[in-house]
């Protein structure tokens, strides 16, 4: 998978503006992300300076792509269960990040973690505070939020699934900036046999993004505001945007309506109101 955007460096395609995201967990057989015994194929581990600059002189090419999508100059990097990283490494690697960037003379990445139901476990935020680390070190710039495994806690704690998009942010600390999501269909069945499957219409589909969207004129939204969409058929779960044999391009069009539904909002840059 890593040709694709290694390819896009030379040949531009496609032209199409992207981020990344660093899927970081284990790699094992039954693909769980728990690093335990049986089954694992290849560990997650995270290594010291030498291996944080070489991840880093990987990842700056990407990230100095006139594609690649940045928020306030910094470009846009999410972790998916940062809490695989011990927080102690954590800290002094994005620190390194944050300073091998200065030393370059660019501005350092804005590091966003990953919210879904690992998240709650994970508890990354605490345990960096603990550490003397809070949300204006600028090490963890803001969040996304991942479905379907992500629990919407509804005031009775309990988990509603249901839900196939964002409609309010999360009560995690630090609480803003917040990434919305949604998702359209998910079916792990092929490797996890008798899993319970979301499978969703298109109607359904563009109802919960109708909703989500009218949600988002009631909370701060980042700038520039994203919708993280799990639209990409890992594994056969799915989760499919593109046309396929069952529907066609109905999901695309169900994403179109929409959009097309809600009233647009202008929101200028708080940078048109800055002195100077």
């Amino acid at each position: 998978m890593h040709r694709v955007p290694e390819a896009m460096l030379t040949d531009g395609e496609p032209d199409v503006a992207f981020m990344l995201s660093w899927a970081n967990e284990p790699w094992k057989r039954t693909w769980d992300g728990m690093n335990t015994k049986g089954g694992l194929m290849l560990d997650q581990t995270y290594g010291s300076k030498t291996e944080w600059a070489r991840h880093f002189d990987y990842l700056q090419q990407f990230w100095n792509h006139p594609k690649h999508i940045a928020i306030g100059g910094r470009p846009l990097f999410a972790i998916y269960r940062i809490g695989h990283i011990p927080v102690s490494d954590l800290r002094e690697m994005l620190s390194f990040w944050k300073q091998r960037a200065i030393s370059r003379g660019v501005k350092p990445p804005l590091v966003v973690q990953t919210l879904n139901n690992f998240y709650y476990v994970d508890n990354v935020a605490m345990k960096l505070q603990a550490y003397g680390v809070d949300n204006n070190d600028g090490l963890i710039g803001g969040s996304l939020h991942f479905w379907p495994t992500i629990p919407f806690f509804e005031k009775n704690k309990s988990r509603a699934w249901g839900m196939m998009s964002s409609t309010s942010d999360l009560d995690i600390t630090p609480a803003a900036p917040q990434w919305w999501g949604a998702y359209l269909s998910f079916d792990r069945r092929v490797r996890v046999p008798g899993a319970t499957t979301y499978q969703h219409t298109p109607s359904e589909v563009r109802t919960s993004l109708v909703a989500s969207f009218r949600k988002m004129g009631h909370f701060k939204r980042p700038f520039p505001n994203l919708m993280f969409l799990t639209a990409f058929n890992e594994w056969n779960e799915q989760a499919v945007l593109e046309p396929d044999d069952t529907y066609g391009a109905a999901m695309l069009h169900a994403l179109q309506s929409a959009l097309s539904a809600v009233p647009v909002r202008t929101v200028l840059d708080p940078a048109c109101f800055s002195k100077g």
